[in-house]
This record gives C-alpha cells, structure tokens and sequence, in this order.
C-alpha cells in the first residue's frame, strides 16, 4: 500500500499540489480547494488478492434534515453521476468516489478523482440544501473558528 501512497505524493509533488498528510477516519492526504476539503484513503478492497483502492470523499453538507425525502433525493442525484456517490452518515451528505489504486493509478485516473470529487459540491450543494438545511463543510467550519475565536455576532 506504500507504494500507492508514494505514488500520489509524486503526482501532488510534480504539480505542485499541496496534500496535507493527516490519518483520520482511514484517510491519509486532505486536498483543499477553496472552501471544499478532499480525503483521500488507500486501502485493500480484497484481502484475498491484495487489490488497492484509492477513495476521494468530501463532505457535502453537515448538519443536514435527514429524512426520506434527502434519500430519494440523493439517489436521484447519484444517477445522474457518471462516478461516485452520495451517501448519508449521521447528519452528513458524503460524496466518494473509489479508483483502483496500485499500479492501475496513474496521474489521470488520479487527478480526475481528485477534481471530481472537489467539484461535485459545489454543483449539487444548490439542490440538497434547498430542501434540506444544512451548510458547507467550510461554512460549518468558518462559523466553528468563529465561535472558537469569540468572533460571533450570535
């Protein structure tokens, strides 16, 4: 699986793409772009065969109305998706998307993980909170260090 790492390091480095290296939650690089953050995890997808994949994961929206109505809507939404999906943990819209990693990355396959999966949360924030409430990782966040730094109006 080092190898894969190692691998992705080399793409972030020959493009001069700062990864920020974190271990949470089985995501070792964090990419942020505006106020969009992207995880990014290696893992086996198969014991047996020792086959790696490769996940981008962003959050979409914290703090979200969770109800039927979100679930039909993201499964809406998720086919019309070429790749990934959105999916629901506790209160929180997830997009992932999965490639094989090892050596079936290589810097296209990765940078267009990379940048979909920055890119998705922005086109289908609009629809989820319109009906759902909710805000974007980096407003949930920005109002976080608000209240840390006794900035608030509230």
């Amino acid at each position: 699986m080092s190898k894969t790492k190692e691998k992705i390091r080399g793409f972030a480095k020959k493009y001069g793409i700062e990864l920020k290296k974190i271990n949470k939650g089985g995501f070792s690089f964090a990419f942020a772009q505006e106020k969009t953050t992207v995880y990014i995890g290696c893992g086996l997808n198969n014991e047996a065969d020792k086959e790696e994949v490769v996940s981008f994961a962003n959050i979409v929206e914290r703090n979200s109305c969770v109800d039927s109505t979100l679930m039909s809507k993201l499964l809406e939404l998720n086919g019309q998706l070429l790749y990934g999906a959105f999916c629901i943990v506790n209160d929180t819209v997830f997009y992932r998307y999965n490639v094989l990693g090892g050596q079936h990355i290589d810097e296209d396959v990765f940078f267009t993980a990379l940048y979909t999966a920055a890119g998705v949360s922005k086109q289908f924030y609009n629809k989820i909170i319109s009906t759902h409430g909710g805000k974007t990782d980096g407003d949930f966040i920005e109002d976080e260090v608000r209240k840390k730094d006794g900035n608030d109006i509230d």
